[in-house]
């Protein structure tokens, strides 16, 4: 194994305040202890890459992105960002296929010391027989999936990147314009979130019948479940989508919000749903903004499916441009016990991911490897149910805390869904 070199960095010697977002993770893992809760992904090598063409690539990355070089100052709740790092590149040669696996195995289950940059780490592995595997993790407390997107393809584009690929403004300013924004709960931004949500499910979670187990705290820990839709369904789900005129994920969210009314019994469903934040020169701002807006989904459940996508899409349309509120805002401004973070209501967390594909990088072909690590932090709710879309294919994915759902409660969810969709 041999480890990165120095890397200096411009932008350094800053010190900025913690989002709402990562305060928060703050203060979860202050009450359940700290957990892993990273984002790994995996990228078979088609060709060669040598160790004199990735490090450059990511020390050129790393000196442009001010949260790769950061730390978190927890006392004082506040990032700092250095001006050099070790760039975290770890080299592993003459390995066999197990040991790969539990290289990035180990790797996801790892806590990062937040105290200390850098916050993520690259291991470039090769077999005895040649195979080359890139695995890079990252903690979620500097990055988000839109972040990884962005981390990849500058790595692709390698030195050839244009200056189009420059941060536009830092994650400190971000802060900065979100403090300015939604610091106060009396702000015009929260009038309309405080009055929509007033009397909705927002204190209590989606009941299953079948689940008592929904009343246990969060364990912190996760476990994840399956579902591939197959191509004649995928095709179909799709011209459904088309032919109703909405996109292929509000099509699955109602079919999500139909699939929980039918075992719940529930008809006034709040979901979460992550809203990219990156406007207004954030586009290429490497950091965790991605944010979670609290969606009250009135009436969902009634009626058949094309009755439940008018609702969605009904409710979707009128509280969309209200959609750059943090979360976590809002939970203050309308309840503010939320501060003990393990009171949090079990709202459903519903989500959508494109499927990584192949990208040309340092002279060689990254082909994105599917991991399923089967522990790590869960989401704050217990259960996240997210679409994935491939290019011939829909899958849908299950994030779920097992000391509030069983196994068998979790395909019972996923069988109701994919009933919806293939109905």
């Amino acid at each position: 194994m041999s480890d990165g070199s120095w890397a200096a960095a411009v932008c350094a010697g800053q010190t900025w305040p913690l989002s709402r977002t990562q305060r928060g993770r703050l203060l979860r893992d202050r009450a359940r202890g700290a957990v892993p809760y990273n984002i790994q992904i995996e990228y078979d090598v088609d060709g060669r890459i040598a160790r004199s063409r990735l490090w450059p690539a990511l020390a050129d990355i790393t000196a442009r992105h001010a949260m790769l070089r950061a730390h978190v100052d927890e006392p004082t709740e506040r990032q700092v960002i250095n001006e050099e790092i070790r760039i975290p590149l770890r080299i592993y040669c003459g390995l066999s296929e197990a040991d790969i696996t539990e290289l990035a195995a180990g790797r996801a289950r790892t806590i990062f010391d937040r105290s200390t940059a850098p916050l993520w780490d690259c291991m470039l592995l090769t077999t005895a027989k040649g195979r080359q595997v890139i695995v890079l993790t990252f903690d979620h407390m500097i990055m988000d999936g839109y972040s990884v997107r962005m981390f990849m393809e500058e790595l692709a584009a390698g030195p050839d990147r244009s200056d189009e690929m420059a941060e536009d403004l830092s994650y400190g300013q971000f802060v900065a314009r979100e403090a300015d924004n939604y610091g106060s709960c009396d702000s015009p931004a929260m009038s309309y979130w405080r009055e929509h949500l007033r009397g909705g499910a927002m204190d209590r979670p989606v009941l299953f019948p079948f689940c008592p187990q929904q009343a246990m705290p969060l364990s912190g820990w996760i476990n994840r479940r399956r579902r591939e839709l197959g191509e004649a369904v995928s095709l179909g789900v799709r011209a459904s989508a088309a032919t109703l005129h909405v996109t292929v994920f509000l099509y699955f969210l109602a079919a999500v919000m139909a699939g929980l009314a039918a075992l719940s019994g529930e008809r006034d469903i709040t979901v979460r749903l992550p809203v990219n934040g990156r406007t207004d020169g954030f586009e290429r701002t490497i950091g965790w903004l991605a944010n979670l807006v609290q969606f009250r989904l009135p009436s969902a459940g009634a009626g058949n499916l094309e009755a439940v996508v008018a609702d969605v899409r009904r409710s979707w349309i009128e509280q969309l441009p209200h959609h750059s509120v943090p979360y976590d805002s809002v939970r203050e401004c309308i309840s503010p016990q939320y501060h003990d973070p393990a009171s949090r209501p079990a709202i459903v967390t519903v989500a959508a991911n494109t499927a990584p594909t192949a990208i040309r990088a340092l002279g060689a072909r990254l082909i994105p490897c599917v991991t399923v690590p089967d522990s790590g932090q869960g989401d704050e709710a217990g259960l996240q149910i997210t679409l994935v879309t491939r290019e011939t294919s829909l899958e849908i994915w299950c994030r779920y805390d097992p000391g509030r759902y069983p196994e068998s409660a979790i395909d019972q969810i996923l069988d109701s869904i994919s009933a919806v969709l293939t109905s």
